[in-house]
């Protein structure tokens, strides 16, 4: 539970006199990086779990790898409304307890579910991790906006989300080096639910929902966040307004930003989670090297987001381009180069390797981008509903996450050594992912919108 501020104006605090919204930046940056290992396991997980060349491993078809790779989703999508919901009303640090704990116990139930109940124990497994991590990501806007000063929103919400190529950095790289060591596969779902154990002690102790309610943070940081926000209009609106559904779902600059989530959703989904039964099928890896490579791109990835962050900040500080002109250049970038890289994945096989796994790693460098694209633009938009609009757009982009591997599924089919067949899916992906980007060029604004603090006798359609 949170508790009241009852820090005097003299008081340094624990974590010196303007330092303590950057140790929540810390936490969140944890707490992503440990919910994403157990998220984002799977991929090498299902690896080494059907690996013929081990021991204690299963034989499953093509489409069960597939369906496994979904069911995470169809949990996920289910509480996303009702997670941000949850994270306005409830604070955020109750609502992300209670998801990355979760999660984290099912992940050290897995390996005992697999060897009683093989793949569809561990279907069920993903569904549940997925409605417990629906939660998250909406909590962690939430907490965003009340802790981000507006000049530092870009600086803390990339260090924060950054998290995610660090969670995917452990849930395919260690997760392959845990899995060819003695601990085997059952050692991966062991080590990413401890992990994620830790960082519940950690956010018990130190996080706080917002700066009032942290026994931690000292009167004269907490004052200069509360008017920054003040300055942006932020959090003016009582946590008994109503919501303006129609007026959100009628704003083109909010559309604009649902469209593009949705087609990068996508290419980040082919480039992520499909990615190392591609290495496997086509560019015939090995589980360790497999593992190696899927994870350096997500290591580029996480470096690359420190990379745009500095050039971001450093164009903002120079007054270089606007905030608009900033997210719609690197929207155009998140979407141009991934489109060349898709086209040209479809034309290399185990004869270009080093090609392949290079094209790769760079289409995950470029898509470090995204979080200064586009994902925080739903705090320019909308401060006050911030939760919620998130919430929307992740459910949209996870009903393409859902719908993804079953469309790979189709397409592949049981021909996954099938070079023809991948070229269809990187074909598919070369179309969708810059349509989104166009889109968001014409539509997508930074500009806080009306709506954000609509009147309580609006006449708008809203619920509360």
């Amino acid at each position: 539970m949170d508790h009241k501020s009852t820090s005097n104006p003299n008081r340094k605090g624990l974590f010196g006199r303007s330092g303590f919204r950057y140790v929540q930046t810390f936490l969140l940056f944890f707490g992503i990086t440990a919910a994403l290992f157990v998220r984002a396991n799977v991929g090498i997980a299902v690896v080494a779990i059907t690996d013929v060349n081990s021991v204690d491993t299963y034989e499953w078809t093509f489409d069960e790898k597939q369906l496994i790779l979904s069911t995470f989703y169809w949990g996920y999508i289910v509480t996303q409304i009702p997670g941000g919901y949850a994270a306005q009303k409830l604070g955020s640090k109750v609502v992300l307890l209670l998801s990355i704990l979760i999660s984290s116990l099912l992940s050290l139930l897995t390996p005992v579910s697999i060897v009683y109940g093989g793949w569809k124990a561990y279907c069920v497994i993903r569904i549940l991790q997925g409605l417990f991590q629906g939660v998250m990501l909406p909590s962690i806007y939430d907490h965003l906006a009340k802790w981000s000063p507006k000049e530092e929103r870009n600086l803390q919400g990339t260090l924060a989300l950054s998290g995610y190529s660090c969670g995917l950095v452990f849930g395919m790289g260690i997760s392959g080096v845990i899995a060819a060591s003695t601990m085997k596969w059952p050692g991966i779902f062991y080590m990413s639910g401890a992990i994620g154990i830790l960082w519940s002690i950690l956010w018990v102790t130190f996080g706080a929902s917002s700066p009032s309610t942290s026994r931690f943070i000292t009167e004269k940081e907490k004052k200069f966040i509360e008017s920054s926000q003040k300055e942006d209009n932020q959090h003016s609106v009582e946590r008994k307004q109503s919501i303006p559904w129609r007026k959100i779902f009628t704003s083109p600059p909010f559309l604009a930003l649902l469209f593009v989530s949705c087609c990068q959703s996508f290419g980040t989904f082919i480039t992520s989670v499909e990615i190392p039964l591609y290495f496997d099928a086509i560019l015939k890896l090995d589980i360790e090297n497999n593992a190696l490579f899927s994870s350096l791109s997500q290591v580029f990835t996480w470096g690359m987001s420190y990379v745009f962050l500095v050039i971001a900040q450093y164009i903002m500080k120079q007054e270089i381009l606007s905030l608009t002109a900033l997210r719609k250049s690197y929207n155009l970038i998140a979407f141009v180069v991934p489109m060349l890289v898709f086209i040209s994945l479809g034309f290399l096989d185990s004869n270009n390797t080093a090609i392949a796994v290079t094209l790769i790693i760079v289409i995950a460098g470029i898509s470090a981008s995204h979080e200064i694209a586009y994902w925080l633009n739903i705090v320019d938009l909308s401060p006050n509903y911030t939760a919620i609009l998130f919430s929307i757009a992740n459910v949209a982009a996870t009903l393409v996450d859902l719908i993804s591997p079953l469309v790979v599924g189709f397409i592949i089919s049981e021909q996954e050594d099938s070079r023809e067949r991948w070229q269809i899916v990187f074909g598919i992906s070369a179309i969708i992912v810059p349509v989104g980007g166009m889109i968001f060029l014409f539509f997508g604004k930074t500009d806080t919108q009306p709506w954000n603090s609509t009147p309580k006798n609006d006449n708008d359609l809203e619920i509360s």
